[in-house]
């Protein structure tokens, strides 16, 4: 497998894993990754991107990792407000390079700055503009596609050789790589849309203790269209609860930032405002991410308030709204418990059974969403991937649904 893999990315470009299980492979771009798939899929090689690893199971087979660090180019057009981003360019990167070359445009910057632009963009990530725009997917344009079976293609305006400033209004082929992590093909390259960035930037905050009020405030304050950023913090122990709600919006003048701070204290009425909200320690151990309907955030607040307790933990808890409030992302953590801990995922899977969808969820995860998915999508997707992956060597597990 290292000879071949050899002569199309070079000896410098591998890294064998000592317990002979894969090599880590560098390409330089699409035609490398399209040349190794093929070869790949010749060999009955299994695949694994780097995003997607940490979400398959060990099998013992050998495999070759993906790794897109060699893939870093960044171009960035002021007059269509976006970047064209290689695979291996980070949210931190881009952010620098938008300082230096276009500090009047703004990116949808996440939380989990060392992703690359691309995992955030596919696994639709709420970033900091996300309340106004959407997830970082509603934000792609478009992009540059190796599919398993070796075929590349662009999508979008790149499809004609027009630039990379838009999706639509032609066939949504970029659509077709959101939320699949990478189990049909890989995306080597996107371009991202960019936004106005306001020279005044301010924080409106408010709190309440209860989590059903909270809720219906954030509803109330995302109905303004104002806030560019809006989230719910908190952290329950026992009985006791701290949460805030803060929105973050921009103005380019100082009549325009009153107002706009007016309309939200009223929006917000009933509640506590605070200059500053309290620090409250985020918790890294027993995650979980939901998309939610906004309308069961509340009570997903108190069910994670109570599963805690009943366990004896604390826990802590951040909701970010998205595209004026259309959806939400309820990220939840206990403390003193492990990723795989019953009480959160008893929450998860229920929730699952209720509409909600893990983010980047694992496979025992994506094996209970397709449970209660409509048997003809759930078919559809089978064939999508049968059709795209005929040997079934890309990211094996992911998204796998019998013939």
């Amino acid at each position: 497998m290292a000879e071949w893999l050899k002569e199309i990315v070079g000896q410098e470009w591998i890294e064998e894993d000592p317990a002979g299980y894969g090599s880590r492979v560098h390409p330089n771009d699409a035609g490398d990754v399209r040349t190794i798939l093929m070869h790949a899929g010749e060999n009955g090689t299994h695949v694994v991107t780097a995003g997607a690893a940490r979400l398959l199971p060990p099998t013992g087979k050998p495999f070759i990792l993906l790794d897109f660090s060699r893939l870093k180019g960044i171009e960035i057009f002021d007059a269509d407000r976006i970047a064209l981003c290689g695979a291996g360019v980070t949210n931190s990167t881009l952010e620098a390079a938008l300082s230096s070359q276009a500090p009047g445009l703004a990116y949808s910057l996440p939380d989990e700055k060392s992703a690359t632009v691309a995992e955030s963009a596919l696994g639709a990530d709420c970033g900091t503009l996300a309340a106004a725009w959407g997830t970082n997917a509603d934000m792609i344009c478009a992009q540059e596609l190796v599919l398993a079976n070796g075929m590349c293609c662009r999508t979008g305006s790149a499809s004609m050789n027009a630039g990379w400033f838009a999706r639509g209004p032609l066939p949504d082929l970029s659509g077709i790589t959101v939320g699949w992590l990478d189990a049909i093909g890989v995306v080597t390259r996107l371009s991202i849309k960019l936004y106005p960035k306001p020279p005044l930037s301010l924080f409106f905050r408010c709190r309440s203790d209860d989590p059903e009020r909270l809720s219906h405030i954030a509803g109330r304050l995302s109905r303004t269209e104002i806030p560019m950023a809006l989230t719910i913090e908190g952290r329950r122990e026992g009985r006791k609860q701290r949460a805030f709600i803060e929105a973050c919006f921009g103005a380019f003048s100082e009549k325009e930032r009153d107002m706009k701070w007016k309309i939200l204290a009223d929006a917000a009425e009933g509640s506590i405002l605070v200059e500053q909200a309290e620090k409250l320690d985020r918790m890294t151990d027993g995650g979980g991410e939901l998309f939610v309907y906004p309308g069961t955030v509340g009570r997903l607040m108190k069910e994670a308030g109570a599963a805690a307790a009943d366990a004896g933990r604390a826990v802590s808890f951040r909701i970010s709204f998205f595209d004026a409030g259309h959806g939400a992302l309820f990220r939840f953590n206990f403390e003193g418990s492990g990723k795989e801990s019953e009480p959160l995922r008893k929450i998860m899977i229920r929730s699952i059974g209720e509409g909600a969808v893990p983010r980047r969820p694992d496979r025992e995860m994506q094996q209970a969403l397709m449970k209660h998915m409509n048997a003809s999508t759930v078919d559809i997707m089978g064939k999508i991937k049968r059709r795209f992956d005929p040997k079934g060597i890309l990211n094996p597990g992911l998204w796998e649904v019998a013939p």
